[in-house]
């Protein structure tokens, strides 16, 4: 989702942003086959950092709950 709205490049730029070991850990969630929860920590700070609304965050995760592969 985060690719088809254009938003990846800043998300990856965001972990870098992070120390170790969160880096790491963040990464190894995020690239894994991990879910990725609504209110987690880790959303949270993204939405903040890149001063995303909720409702923008909101309409990312129910349109990524809709892919089918």
């Amino acid at each position: 989702m985060l690719h088809a709205n254009g938003s990846l490049p800043q998300v990856e730029a965001f972990f870098a942003t992070l120390g170790e070991p969160q880096r790491t850990i963040a990464l190894l969630a995020w690239i894994g086959d991990a879910k990725v929860a609504r209110r987690s920590a880790t959303i949270q700070a993204i939405t903040a950092a890149l001063g995303w609304a909720e409702a923008k965050v909101d309409a990312m995760f129910i349109a990524a709950d809709a892919i089918q592969i």
